[in-house]
């Protein structure tokens, strides 16, 4: 038996407890089952699963919409809730007794890698809004680390807490942290000298093979870890460095995006993930994300499945330093723009750092629109700070240009 197919055999009895516990307190999920002639005794196997159709990112914002404010995947009374996050579309993810961050697996996984009691780390996630920040806190401090809650940006103190607290662990993208250690050699300080960051839990953001080698280099290990906002952790790098172990909190399969069959280990596709979270019980949650499973052991000797890495998405929805876009956020936001004939928001990739632009094509005649305030209503809009804006002659873009496109490229 392969190491997947053990994985599966192990979920398998809360798996079909999940099921039917969903059917019966979600009416979304029984909605979906009615609807593909699906009853939950039906699922017998991890395989069966492929029987119940995907919901899919915007899906789910859609259903809320029409079914606010959790489109019927709330399973608990709502006054069980003790909080409610919100993720850009916007979609509301509820948060109730079980963390985002849960699993002994996670702790005992960053335990290997010599982190523990008496080790203080820097939290760079927001804490605003979105569950990163508080669930990671979370996460830490019940693995016996102290945490400092930086949040985003205030890079100059960032740099100075790292420095006068003596932290072991950097918390954050990967971009975020390349910031503050070219900040810290700014101010006249090494790395490897002045500072005793030994590791740096990465996620929201692709961690390309060069970025890796320049924190090696800083004397810092990069731990890879992969989550949503909606599911929370999904999986995490163990010392050995060869992919990323999956969840024992959910049921993982990489799928045909056009088919929502399952694909055999070693073939690309979208994560899709059935969580045993019984607050809000996604069944068949499809992420968007790209990437295979690994059916071989691990060197380090843990059991679970894993994967390499993100590979990319399969959905028009783009993560920009660690927010998702969506293109109809951009016509949104743009359409009808006085003096403006079409419009782009592109995503680039510069020195480890992605860069969103946003192209306006002008009408003929048209004065430019204010810079400075578009930036901020897009910012307020988006969660994201436009970098830079490039005004075009008319014609330069072309009739079906996408409202939103991804070129940055990764080794």
């Amino acid at each position: 038996m392969g190491v997947i197919q053990g994985w599966y055999e192990r979920l398998l009895p809360r798996l079909r407890e999940q099921i039917l516990y969903a059917y019966q307190r979600a009416p979304a999920v029984r909605r979906k089952m009615d609807a593909a002639g699906m009853a939950p005794h039906q699922v017998e196997t991890v395989a069966d699963l492929q029987r119940i159709p995907i919901t899919h990112k915007e899906e789910l914002a859609q259903l809320q919409r029409e079914d606010p404010p959790f489109g019927g995947f709330l399973a608990v009374d709502a006054g069980e809730l003790t909080h409610i996050f919100v993720s850009p579309g916007p979609i509301y993810d509820p948060g109730g007794s079980e963390s985002f961050y849960t699993g002994d697996w996670a702790r005992e996984l960053l335990c290997s890698f010599g982190l523990g009691r008496g080790d203080l780390a820097l939290n760079t996630y927001s804490y605003h809004m979105v569950p990163a920040g508080m669930g990671l806190d979370e996460f830490l401090c019940s693995a016996g680390l102290t945490v400092v809650p930086g949040g985003v940006g205030n890079t100059d103190v960032q740099v100075q807490v790292l420095r006068d607290l003596g932290i072991a662990l950097y918390c954050g993208t990967p971009s975020f942290l390349m910031a503050i250690l070219r900040r810290a050699e700014e101010m006249g300080l090494d790395p490897r000298r002045d500072l005793r960051l030994r590791a740096a839990l990465l996620g929201a953001e692709m961690l390309p093979p060069s970025l890796r080698r320049e924190l090696q280099e800083r004397g810092i290990t990069p731990i890879e870890t992969y989550g949503t906002a909606d599911l929370g952790l999904i999986a995490m790098e163990c010392p050995a460095h060869q992919g990323l172990h999956l969840t024992e909190e959910m049921v993982i399969e990489v799928v045909d995006p056009a088919t929502g069959r399952q694909l055999p280990p070693g073939e690309t596709g979208e994560v899709v993930a059935t969580t045993f979270n019984k607050v809000y019980p996604l069944i068949r949650f499809g992420t968007g994300d790209a990437t295979y499973l690994i059916d071989e052991p691990c060197p380090c000797g843990r059991p679970s499945p894993r994967i390499p890495r993100i590979l990319g998405r399969v959905g028009e929805a783009v993560k920009v330093r660690g927010m998702f876009l969506h293109p109809h956020q951009v016509r949104e936001a743009l359409e009808g723009l006085e003096g403006v004939a079409r419009f782009q928001a592109a995503v680039g990739r510069k020195e480890h750092r992605d860069e969103l632009v946003l192209r306006l094509e002008l009408t003929p005649g048209a004065l430019p629109p204010d810079v400075e305030k578009l930036q901020a209503r897009l910012q307020s809009a988006w969660r994201v700070r436009v970098d830079r804006v490039e005004l075009l002659p008319p014609g330069s873009l072309p009739q079906d240009a996408k409202a939103l496109v991804d070129e940055r490229s990764w080794e």
